[in-house]
């Protein structure tokens, strides 16, 4: 059970699960912002290869983080998506959050390089049968963001009033 890791902030083995979760609601919520490839980013001190093979295992077009942030000393530049879990917390009550940030790596024209996508954190619990679900999701950015903003009429300021 993941609460006997509660002050580890790597990510366990019997939690990857979450994570194929986690990627298949970026992917869909995403949509055609989606990008390939994809790479999975871990915590600090998990080891990404045995994740992206666990991943890989179960059918997911995952990469390492070295395929979308290749080495610039072979004229690669960064590409992709990047999915990256940056923050573990275990409650005691079995209860697994995750914060996660998805990002376009690839260098457009025009716009700042790492273009963050989404923004929030994942909260999942594993049901009776071991199995993670994903409880709830608390958003702190999205695409719709900068569409609601799109919308605004900020750069005419109100009439004045005579």
């Amino acid at each position: 059970m993941a609460s006997t890791h509660a002050a580890s902030q790597t990510l366990e083995p019997d939690e990857y699960d979450a994570v194929a979760l986690i990627y298949n609601d970026e992917l869909s919520v995403l949509g055609e912002l989606a990008l390939y490839p994809i790479c999975i980013n871990t915590p600090v001190g998990t080891p990404a290869k045995p994740l992206v093979r666990y991943l890989r295992r179960g059918g997911y077009a995952v990469n390492d983080p070295s395929v979308c942030n290749p080495s610039l000393r072979h004229g690669d530049f960064p590409h992709g998506m990047d999915i990256t879990i940056d923050k573990l917390q275990r409650d005691p009550d079995g209860q697994l959050d995750i914060h996660v940030s998805t990002g376009d790596n690839t260098i457009h024209v025009g716009v700042h390089f790492a273009t963050l996508l989404r923004r929030g954190t994942y909260h999942l619990k594993q049901n009776e049968a071991g199995e993670w679900k994903i409880i709830s999701y608390t958003k702190e950015y999205d695409p719709e963001d900068d569409k609601a903003k799109d919308k605004c009429d900020c750069a005419h300021p109100p009439p004045v009033a005579k």
